[in-house]
């Protein structure tokens, strides 16, 4: 093997380590939400924001809202509310236990009788990741990028995608999930960091409008209310 193959695995591995301290998780049983799921109520589309997950189910007037968290057994449980757009009355709690990314057992309940539950259970059927198939506005990695904060280089390895951004050391990291939001388009999702300074870290959202242009924002730590525009383009567009 190469020098150059050996220091890029070695930087990717690098960064991967880096991403799951960003996350604050272990991703190797997080759910795979982009993939087609279909349950006991109808399919699930699931939309993810940090820890915050939303999504309908069976038709967009169902809907479902939660916080996905590992219990003391470290299994994924995503637990929340269910409720009706076109029906106020109609709601209730739920919790789904995913005993792997591809699959959730767990209950459901009618507000105000928490006792009375139903089971609820779902998998997913397309256990490929948003990179096995790649739709025409599939993000181009591979093409060189130029954004808001200097040159981004990319590195994917399934539905992770990592990167380096600015200019000479590769300090700058990027590391996310890429979605697919209900609109069609591409979303990622995920934690920015400098290794030569541990303070320097937060979040970002990208949405990317064709394979070759995205517009975002980022965020300092936690506070997600004080954004800051990041758009970036592929030399193509």
């Amino acid at each position: 093997m190469k020098f150059t193959q050996i220091r890029s695995r070695i930087l990717f591995l690098m960064l991967f380590l880096q991403a799951m301290a960003l996350y604050g998780q272990d991703n190797t049983d997080y759910p795979i939400f982009n993939c087609d799921w279909t349950s006991t109520w109808g399919k699930i589309y699931w939309t993810i924001s940090g820890d915050q997950v939303t999504g309908w189910y069976g038709t967009e007037n169902k809907l479902l809202t939660g916080t996905l968290e590992k219990d003391l057994n470290g299994t994924y449980v995503l637990r929340g509310e269910w409720s009706r757009k076109n029906n106020p009355n109609k709601r209730g709690g739920f919790s789904f236990v995913f005993d792997s990314p591809t699959s959730f057992k767990g209950t459901y309940w009618y507000e105000g009788n928490p006792d009375a539950t139903s089971k609820w259970k779902g998998a997913c059927k397309n256990r490929g990741s948003a990179a096995d198939i790649k739709p025409a506005n599939y993000p181009d990695f591979d093409c060189e990028w130029t954004s808001t904060y200097g040159t981004i280089r990319w590195s994917v390895s399934g539905d992770l995608i990592m990167g380096w951004y600015g200019e000479g050391d590769e300090h700058k990291t990027l590391a996310g999930t890429l979605l697919k939001s209900k609109s069609g388009n591409f979303v990622l999702e995920g934690a920015w960091g400098d290794r030569d300074n541990a303070s320097e870290k937060g979040g970002f959202h990208f949405t990317f409008d064709s394979a070759h242009s995205f517009k975002g924002n980022f965020w300092h730590g936690h506070d997600h209310e004080t954004l800051v525009k990041w758009k970036g383009s592929c030399g193509e567009e």
